[in-house]
């Protein structure tokens, strides 16, 4: 009982405290600095301010702070970078005895205060609440108030699948019976540094998505219990390095078992929705956005979804850009139509589509039903539906059995906007068509692992593996400050286990660090377990050939695995080391050369700044260019990649790529690919290559997202994002390629303009839609263009006899 009180009184001070931490932490003269950099009143001042991290200074200015908390019980976990939620001061029961709502919500405001993970081993806990992830802001060393990318909301569980982590929203918790007045029990969300016109009259609370940075919700289940109609289970409209992965919500008794999703370098794996009313729904939520407009970033994309028995629709979508989803299952008792495809504004002509890719629609009530009714184009491949009276209006299914959907294009034509008439098309071969693509087969039933092909299986590589192997204990001692040369004890702890723990840290190397086909190098999270290198560079530095940080082995069957681990590239070095190597970056992040079942999961491969944005440049220091990929895929090159995402602005030479996938036959599979920001000729590029598939694509720019040279069976399904290329070129180029699939090309602009806008630190001008494609195609010299008022919901280049 004392320890409880105890616990009562620690959390309460945590809570009072929390409106002062700001003042607290920011100088007088540093306050000064903020509201003047941001144009603020002190008005505006003194309400954000408790919502402003302090800049971390070293060892990389605004990073991550390595210091470990000595007020947490759990000493052992908190050296990780661990905040065990069960543990002293927390101590939250798991037992699902006692509310544990107020515990669960201290613990995840200290660890995102301490740039640590939030664990909850497995159990039971009860809460009667929203449980609120939200992401505050932090400053730069100038001081220009900005995101706060290394300071999310991570929370993850257990990951053994006897021992599940889950949270259970008790029966009649107050606030969650209206079914009109929606309440959500976890809650990822953040705060705004005034959007993009520095407007801070809303104040800090009013969330801006576009910035919301690597929320994680892993490896923990959430079940809604009686009494609970107007509940929500998870809402995480979020953006860069964000993502639900690993997740049973049980909505029987509640409304909705998620809203909203991540887009814009987040996205979604291997969730399950039992029961409530809708599975997903992706509308918005005030006050982010107005209920009937999207509540999702640009090109969602969700792999591995069950959504089984919701009364009305197991998906209503609209979000912006196309969703992206691959590997799905649907089970549904009622007659439909269990998807409802919503279309935007006028001046949003390409939002709310779907791409519905290897997926199974069973029908188990006894009249059969409708999959799909739609206001916006959609897209389905390889999808299997049971029982069907019809898979949209006008395209008649099998009632009595199975349809195989081999492929479908479902082109709906945009309202025109203004005097802009938008089109969504098939084009096959050059050849346009208005009208709907189909090749269906009946009889034929799905394959066991069409979902099981696209994820990871139960016994994936964790830190809570009794084989995995820490890096800062002993025999290895790695340091993790980010100034210890780290390379020979990362190397050795390689060489010598499969399973390989990077905790939370800076680890410098000076030499490329080399994976076995068989190594699984994880971290606990992708921002916090950093490899990384700084001047002097060693071995990096010499020779003529520029040496990757990590760097796989060549082989086909491999097994490998980087997990929740972040490669930092900081071009910033003294001024003698950039003149000595010619102002060129002498390395880059990762040569990938392995194939097989190797997965890259939730990466955070970066280009930072070692010294962040001062208030004056750092005398003696100067800045890289780079010139080499910042991954490059060669050889072997293959498997599955999770999340990617990386951006940044930096100088580049135009031979610079974001992604290089070069002479490789794969097959290798991107699962939401995000590149975004370089003023190199492309951000990605795809080099005498086959067997590619990018399911989900979302990118910012002004040059070119990709191009594509004599290569075969690349597949590219969904775009989105707020992208311009180069006035007279397009956002893909394919030269001399065979067997090219684009579909639910989704373009996002300003349909007002008429003329170029400069941007800001960029080389290049924004341009209006009007003076581009959105693919251009070469062919032994001769080029063709598509229309620049169309976004095809499929396009295909194959060869004579496919």
């Amino acid at each position: 009982m004392l320890k409880r009180l105890a616990t009562l009184f620690y959390l309460a001070t945590v809570i009072c405290h929390a409106a002062a931490w700001g003042q607290e932490l920011l100088s007088p003269e540093t306050q000064e600095l903020v509201r003047r950099r941001n144009n603020m009143t002190k008005q505006q001042l003194a309400e954000y301010l408790p919502y402003i991290h302090r800049r971390v200074e070293e060892p990389v200015a605004e990073g991550i702070c390595l210091d470990v908390p000595a007020e947490l019980a759990n000493q052992s976990m908190a050296e990780l970078g661990l905040v065990d939620v069960t543990a002293a001061p927390f101590r939250a029961d798991r037992l699902g005895q006692h509310d544990a709502t107020e515990a669960i919500q201290a613990a995840i405001n200290f660890a995102r205060d301490h740039q640590m993970v939030v664990f909850f081993p497995g159990g039971t806990y009860l809460i009667s609440d929203t449980i609120e992830c939200r992401q505050k802001l932090t400053m730069r060393g100038n001081g220009r108030v900005t995101s706060a990318a290394n300071f999310p909301c991570v929370l993850v569980g257990s990951s053994a699948p006897e021992q599940r982590s889950a949270l259970l929203l008790a029966p009649r918790s107050p606030g969650f019976s209206d079914p009109e007045q929606l309440k959500i029990a976890v809650h990822f969300t953040n705060c705004n540094y005034g959007f993009d016109k520095g407007d801070y009259q809303q104040g800090p609370l009013h969330p801006q998505a576009n910035i919301n940075y690597n929320q994680v919700f892993s490896d923990i289940d959430i079940v809604i219990g009686e009494g609970n109609a107007g509940a929500v289970g998870l809402r995480m409209q979020a953006a860069e390095g964000s993502s639900a992965q690993n997740v049973t919500i049980d909505a029987t008794h509640g409304h909705t078992g998620m809203l909203g999703a991540a887009g814009s370098g987040g996205s979604h794996h291997n969730i399950t929705i039992r029961g409530g009313r809708i599975g997903i729904d992706t509308h918005g939520f005030p006050p982010e956005s107005r209920v009937d407009g999207s509540g999702t970033q640009p090109t969602p994309t969700m792999v591995g979804i069950t959504l089984i028995n919701q009364t009305e629709a197991a998906l209503v979508n609209k979000s912006r850009g196309p969703l992206v989803a691959v590997g799905w299952r649907i089970l549904t008792k009622n007659s439909g139509p269990v998807i409802r495809l919503e279309r935007d504004y006028p001046a949003n002509p390409y939002n709310g589509g779907l791409a519905l890719i290897d997926s199974v629609i069973q029908f188990t009530g006894e009249l059969g039903g409708s999959v799909c009714e739609a206001e916006k184009s959609f897209y389905m491949r390889n999808v299997y539906v049971e029982q069907a009276r019809n898979v949209v209006q006008g395209i008649a299914a099998n009632p009595t059995g199975w349809m195989h959907i081999k492929e479908l294009a479902y082109p709906i034509q945009p309202p025109n906007f203004k005097h802009h008439h938008f089109q969504e098309s098939v084009y096959i071969n050059g050849e346009r068509s208005s009208l709907t693509y189909l090749e269906a087969q009946s009889g034929n039933t799905p394959p066991q692992d069409l979902t099981a092909r696209h994820l990871w299986s139960d016994s994936f590589a964790s830190f809570q593996n009794a084989k995995a192997i820490n890096v800062k204990s002993p025999p290895y001692n790695a340091a993790g400050d980010g100034v210890t040369d780290d390379t020979s004890t990362l190397q050795k702890a390689i060489d010598e286990h499969e399973i390989v723990f990077l905790p939370k840290g800076y680890y410098r190397v000076t030499d490329t660090i080399r994976l076995r086909p068989s190594t699984k190098l994880i971290g606990v999270a992708q921002h916090l377990s950093n490899i990384m290198t700084r001047a002097p560079y060693g071995e990096l530095g010499k020779g003529d050939v520029l040496k990757p940080l990590v760097e796989t082995a060549n082989t086909a069957d491999a097994d490998t695995t980087l997990f929740r681990l972040g490669i930092l590239l900081t071009d910033e070095a003294p001024t003698e080391t950039v003149e000595r190597l010619d102002g060129t970056m002498p390395f880059y992040a990762l040569s990938w050369r392995c194939g097989g079942s190797s997965i890259v999961r939730s990466p955070h491969i970066a280009r930072t700044h070692l010294y962040g944005y001062p208030r004056r440049q750092k005398e003696g220091i100067d800045k890289f260019r780079y010139s080499a990929p910042a991954v490059r895929i060669s050889g072997h090159g293959g498997g599955k990649w999770y999340n990617f995402f990386i951006h940044g602005l930096a100088e580049e030479t135009d031979d610079y790529r974001h992604v290089l996938v070069e002479n490789t036959q794969g097959p290798l599979a991107f699962y939401h690919l995000h590149a975004q920001h370089a003023d190199s000729y492309a951000q990605c590029e795809f080099r005498n290559c086959a067997n590619v598939n990018v399911y989900g694509v979302k990118t910012e720019y002004q040059t070119r997202f990709l191009k594509v040279q004599d290569s075969n069976n690349i597949n590219i399904f969904g775009h989105g994002g707020n992208a311009t290329p180069l006035r007279g070129s397009a956002h893909y180029v394919f030269v001399d390629c065979q067997n090219i699939t684009l579909t639910n090309m989704s373009d996002q602009f300003n349909a007002r303009q008429t003329s170029p806008i400069s941007m800001a630190y960029r080389r290049y001008p924004a341009q209006p839609y009007t003076s581009y494609s959105p693919l251009m195609v070469i062919n032994d010299g001769q080029e063709i263009r598509l229309p620049n008022n169309e976004d095809p919901i499929l396009w295909r280049q194959s060869t004579p006899n496919d």
